[in-house]
């Protein structure tokens, strides 16, 4: 379970916990035939998600199985967007990484959910009407591991590329 303590494992023969490194012994299974291994979902930290929590095992007597069960350690942001003027973002607006990738779109009230945000990260939106503007907002550098998301509070302002063009005209100028 990665570094996962605490985990609960159902077995067929009752459960186990994971200890501080994420790893748990399953001391009787019957040999030869399947059992079945499934993680308590409930007992995962908010901010931890699992690829596949069940798996199938077919121990032969005597023998010793491993046994990995895939986690991923995820921060989800909600972030409450206001633009320039200082109304809601407009429902529908493309929300871009800093290469230009699609990372989600802008929901009712300007919210936006990150499914797996990075504190300071650079995000573009492009708004309706061809506009873009760049999303400023902070967060703590850890995580709450026992939040399902956090909430932040976030202005879109002028593209940096724009900003920077402004820059440069200004200086050509003087």
């Amino acid at each position: 379970m990665g570094d996962e303590s605490g985990i609960r494992v159902s077995t067929p023969y009752g459960p186990v916990w994971t200890d501080p490194w994420g790893q748990a012994v399953i001391s009787q299974m019957a040999p030869y035939a399947s059992s079945r291994l499934e993680i308590a979902t409930k007992s995962l930290p908010r901010n931890v998600d699992i690829k596949n929590g069940y798996k199938l095992v077919e121990p032969g007597r005597g023998s010793v199985n491993f046994v990995t069960f895939d986690t991923i350690k995820v921060r989800r942001i909600l972030l409450n967007t206001k633009g320039a003027d200082g109304n809601p973002l407009p429902k529908g607006a493309f929300v871009l990484d800093a290469e230009g990738q699609f990372v989600t779109t802008v929901v009712d009230d300007g919210q936006i959910f990150l499914i797996n945000g990075v504190p300071n990260s650079k995000l573009e939106v492009s708004l309706p009407d061809g506009r873009q503007c760049s999303l400023q907002f902070e967060l703590p550098s850890r995580a709450d591991p026992n939040m399902f998301f956090e909430t932040a509070e976030a202005r879109c302002g002028p593209a940096l590329q724009v900003q920077l063009q402004i820059r440069k005209a200004s200086h050509a100028q003087s």
